[in-house]
Formats: C-alpha cells, sequence, structure tokens
C-alpha cells in the first residue's frame, strides 16, 4: 500500500470525468454527480461488494482516487486511519486482496481504477446496502445482441 501524489489523483478524476461526464471541473461537486453518461459499449452496473472483491484479488495493483469533495475529508481521514496510511489522503496503491477495508468505508466516496487510470468501480456514500452487500456502480461492458 502507498500513497499516490495530488497530481496523478487529479489527472484520473479528470479522466473519469472526460470519460462519463461533460469534461468539465467543478468545484464543491462530487465526482459521481458529473459521471451523467456511458460511453459507447457501456452499461450502467451494480455490483455486490462480494462480486467485486473476488474480481479484484486478481488485480496486482488498483488505484484508490478519493473523491476531493469537502464533505468526504473527514471519511478519507477516518479510513486511512483504519489502513495505516495517514498520508495519502488524495488516494493510494493498494494490492487487489486488500480492497475490503476500502470497500466497507460506506461513508468514504471514492473510485477504483486502474494504474492507467480506468474506471473500476465508485464507491458512493448514497450506495444502497443489501445485508452485508454493499452494492457498487461501475460501468460493464455491454454484450453483443445475438
Amino acid at each position: 500500500m502507498r500513497a499516490l501524489n495530488k497530481d496523478l489523483c487529479e489527472r484520473i478524476i479528470e479522466r473519469i470525468i472526460s470519460d462519463f461526464g461533460d469534461g468539465t471541473t467543478q468545484a464543491g461537486r462530487y465526482v459521481f454527480d458529473r459521471i451523467v453518461r456511458l460511453p459507447p459499449g457501456f452499461v450502467e452496473e451494480r455490483v455486490p461488494s462480494s462480486k467485486l472483491l473476488a474480481e479484484l484479488a486478481h488485480q496486482r495493483e488498483v488505484f484508490v482516487i478519493f473523491d476531493p469533495h469537502p464533505n468526504n475529508c473527514g471519511f478519507i481521514i477516518d479510513l486511512l486511519r483504519r489502513l495505516g496510511c495517514e498520508n495519502a489522503e488524495h488516494g493510494l496503491a493498494i494490492g487487489g486482496n486488500e480492497a475490503e477495508t476500502v470497500i466497507s468505508a460506506t461513508d468514504c466516496d471514492f473510485y477504483l481504477t486502474t494504474p492507467q487510470g480506468s474506471l473500476l468501480a465508485v464507491g458512493c456514500h448514497e450506495d444502497e446496502v443489501r445485508g452485508q452487500e454493499r452494492l457498487m456502480w461501475r460501468p460493464g461492458q455491454s454484450k453483443p445482441v445475438l
């Protein structure tokens, strides 16, 4: 687990907004609120956290980019304390098998990406929780209709 620098995290957020939003950054708005469209070939999915964890377990490295919205700061600090990585206030790189603690932080808004910045899933304070399962938003590949 290692901290990511602010510039890298900002570039990844800009890519998310470019790929899934209108491309404009607006201070004071959650990044997830700016995800307003899906590129061709993608569909919206809500995936249970256990399924996402199983998929991430095979990833060598996953980036966790924290939403810079001011209301998210306290939740980021709480999560980083639990992880023992308090200097990672913008984001961190984790092994895919280390994602459970991050995903369990239901009050913290974050974006799981590849190291290249491709969006894998979104953790949002408004996620639905069914039993012990958090349902997380992600862009899925649409399957061709035969």
